[in-house]
Parts: C-alpha cells; sequence; structure tokens
C-alpha cells in the first residue's frame, strides 16, 4: 500500500472513533462514569443523553444514586474551560454528595468544537456595568489565541442548559420507570469556574427554573433579565485565586467584576435590607470571612464566603491539584456549605421547563421561598484540578493521580498521524 493511503486510512479510523474535539478529556458516553470510578465509587451509572441544539449536538449525563425516589431534587454540576463532566464527577464532590443525600446530579456538556473554540466551554454575552463603568466582557470561549469570541449564535449555552433542565426531568422519570422524578421547584445551579459564571447566568436570565445557586470561583458576566425574579444565591472564592482575580479585572479589552461588586450587585437585585460579616473557621482558625445579605424579596438571600488563602479550586483536598502557587490547600468541605445553602430553598410553584422564561404579570409575585426547615449535608468525598488562564477552570486531572482515558489516547494518536500523513502526501507528490 501506498505511504499517503496507508496515514490517510489511519486518520480515518481515528476520526471515526473520536471526533475532533478541544480537550484531551473523555466525552463519550462513559465519561461521568470514568470521573466516578476515580472517585471512588463502584461500577457508577451516569448515562450521556445527547440532542440537537442551535444545528449541532449537545450531550449531557445524569446520576440518579439508589436512594432517590420520587420528588428528588435536580443540582447541576457545570465544567469549567477546559475541562468536562468527567474531571467535574471527579473533583467537585457533587457526585458523592448526591449518593448521601438523594439527589439527581446533571452534568451537560459544553462545546468541544474546535472550530469554534480553542478550549471546552460555555459562551455567554457580557454587558454589566461595573462601578468603573467598564462593562463584563463575554465569556468564556476563546478563539485566536485566547480572543473572546464575538458571535455567539453557535453556542446559545444559556438556552441549552434550560433543555438539558426539561430532558433530564423526563430521562430520570422513563429510566427509572417512574420510581425516581425531580421536583422541578428544586432545580439548582452549582459549578466551577466557567460553570459558576453560568450558574450566575442561569439564575439571571432563566430565574423562572432556578430555585438557587451554589457555585464556585466565578461571578456574574450576564446582567439580569427583565423577567428576573429574585434567586438566592451562594458563592465561594478564594482570595488568592490566580485565575479570576477575586477583585475583577478591568484591562482593555477584558471586563470582570469582582466578588464584593459582584455580592452587593446581586443583593440590592433581590432587595435585601440587612448584611453581615462573619468570620470562616476551622476548628478555632479563622480562614476567611462570609458575607450575609438577608431580608431579601421572597426570602432570597445572598451569600458570599471567601477564604483567605485558597486558590481556584477551593474544593476539599483541592491542593493536589492546585495551580495558584502563593495559595494553600482548602481544610473545609467547601461542596457540603453549598448543599446546606441550596437545599434551603424551593420554588414556590413549579415552573415551565419550555425553552422561553415567562415574563411576570404586573400582580406576580416572585417565584422563590426558602424551605420550612434545612437539612445539613454531611461532608462528600472531594478532589480538584488544576486551573489555567483568566476565567478559565482546570482540565483534566493530573496522570498521576487518575487513570487515563480512552480519548486521550486517542488523541494522542492523532496528534503524531496527522504530521506523519502530511509527510507522506507532500514525498508522494515530490516522487
Amino acid at each position: 500500500m501506498n505511504m499517503k493511503w496507508f496515514f490517510a486510512a489511519c486518520m480515518l479510523v481515528t476520526a471515526t472513533v473520536q471526533g475532533a474535539q478541544n480537550t484531551d478529556c473523555n466525552i463519550g458516553p462513559d465519561g461521568v462514569e470514568e470521573g466516578m470510578g476515580w472517585a471512588g465509587f463502584e461500577n457508577p451509572k451516569a448515562p450521556q443523553v445527547c440532542m440537537t441544539h442551535a444545528g449541532r449536538e449537545r450531550c449531557f449525563y445524569f446520576y440518579v444514586p439508589e436512594c432517590a425516589s420520587e420528588n428528588s431534587p435536580l443540582v447541576f454540576d457545570i465544567h469549567g474551560t477546559g475541562s468536562c463532566p468527567r474531571d467535574s464527577a471527579y473533583y467537585t464532590g457533587w457526585a458523592t454528595l448526591a449518593k448521601e443525600n438523594c439527589f439527581v446530579v446533571v452534568w451537560p456538556l459544553g462545546t468541544f468544537d474546535p472550530a469554534l473554540a480553542e478550549k471546552s466551554c460555555f459562551a455567554f454575552e457580557g454587558g454589566i456595568t461595573m462601578k468603573s463603568g467598564q462593562p463584563t466582557s463575554n465569556c468564556c470561549c476563546t478563539a485566536n489565541n485566547y480572543v473572546f469570541v464575538t458571535d455567539l449564535e453557535p453556542f446559545q449555552d444559556l438556552s441549552f442548559i434550560r433543555k438539558v433542565a426539561g430532558a433530564a426531568v423526563q430521562e430520570v422519570t422513563d429510566s427509572t420507570n417512574g420510581k425516581v422524578t425531580i421536583d422541578t421547584k428544586r432545580i439548582y445551579m452549582a459549578g466551577h469556574s466557567n460553570g459558576c459564571i453560568a450558574s450566575h447566568a442561569m439564575a439571571s436570565q432563566h430565574s423562572d427554573i432556578v430555585a438557587a445557586v451554589c457555585c464556585h470561583a466565578g461571578t456574574s458576566y450576564v446582567d439580569f433579565a427583565p423577567s428576573y425574579e429574585p434567586v438566592p444565591s451562594w458563592s465561594l472564592h478564594g482570595a488568592k485565586d490566580c485565575d479570576m482575580f477575586a477583585d475583577g479585572a478591568t484591562q482593555e479589552g477584558y471586563g470582570a467584576i469582582g466578588q464584593i461588586e459582584d455580592h452587593a450587585r446581586i443583593s440590592a437585585k433581590n432587595g435585601c435590607t440587612e448584611e453581615a460579616q462573619t468570620p470562616v473557621l476551622d476548628g478555632a482558625t479563622e480562614i476567611g470571612y462570609t458575607i450575609k445579605s438577608t431580608k431579601c424579596t421572597s426570602g432570597a438571600d445572598v451569600t458570599k464566603v471567601m477564604l483567605n488563602d485558597a486558590g481556584h479550586i477551593p474544593y476539599l483536598n483541592g491542593g493536589e491539584f492546585e495551580a495558584c502557587t502563593e495559595s494553600t490547600p482548602v481544610t473545609i468541605d467547601t461542596t457540603a456549605m453549598a448543599w446546606e445553602f441550596c437545599s434551603a430553598y424551593s420554588k414556590a410553584v413549579a415552573p415551565d421547563l419550555s425553552m422561553a422564561p415567562k415574563a411576570p404579570k404586573p400582580d406576580d409575585k416572585p417565584n422563590s421561598a426558602p424551605k420550612e426547615a434545612t437539612t445539613p449535608a454531611p461532608p462528600p468525598e472531594d478532589s480538584s484540578s488544576p486551573a489555567p488562564p483568566p476565567g478559565e477552570s482546570s482540565s483534566t486531572p493530573a496522570a498521576s493521580a487518575s487513570p487515563a482515558s480512552s480519548s486521550s489516547t486517542l488523541l494522542t494518536w492523532k496528534a503524531l498521524l496527522l504530521p506523519l500523513a502530511i509527510i507522506a502526501v507532500v514525498a508522494d507528490r515530490m516522487a
């Protein structure tokens, strides 16, 4: 066989088995199951579901713990830039917490097409006017050497996440023959970095379906929709985050709102009238502080947790993967803290999960209310993964901490075969 055709055939086979993607994550049907296996789960089941959205195939995974039942809560664990659901299932701790607290987790897949973005991501339109007068930038998909994309039409990620909510509700019911159902009044948005940005964006633009936000290492880029109704919000950030700076950014061509400014902004929008600051303790040691805004419309309180020495991976045991060299590992279970907040809230009525959020009538009451009681969540097992450039989350866990995925192997072979195929074609033409 001519060498040119040999290498071309090799490329065709690998491209068929593993489509082009902008990450070495395993985004195949067993992606989340692989991550859960790394986290200590035995024979985990987390099916992948795919659909057509904005003219492209988009997918998500979901996990139904054995203890789940009718009217279970649904938690979105949204991955960061350069990462994937497999990684989130491994290091955020939400899968383990679901197993212990009997709620369902869903992991939406961001954009993995290298023709659209340099790294896996979710894209949103900026536009919040900061105190500096500068607007927040678009976030968080980049092209052409980390320039944020301006054409968001191919992404449409907020409507995708809303569509996932509706599809996940149906899939959970169908896959369990009705033994497990979702209480649509308790849909919570969590995530890391770009995933936290997505959570805030969903609360701002699709507040009718979000019972509460509880996310890590992110901020707001997307402004409130005219139809916004107050959503309870909890977020945690490391003061030594070297990726998404706690004070935000106002450099030319890039704007990100700081943590304290964003907290004040959400609190004002939620009509909060009281604020208190308390220390965060690890035993007797003060490791940060919490700002709580209360007496808010419909009880939609806003909480900001700042950890003094945490970096971009503010999860328990995150020091194993933390890239911010001046930070120190987190020693408290921040995912359990997030669940304790979110689980206290429920929508007043079940939302319509169709694609378009409904504009409230003048006499409508905001559709959010705290539950009568909160059950604190027990600590989950947690891991973390490393973090790359501003506004981005980590990519796959280090090889020393996790098994290499089959997709990583395939991408490595593709990287080797492509230049060889090019060389073969050139040599054939020169012969």
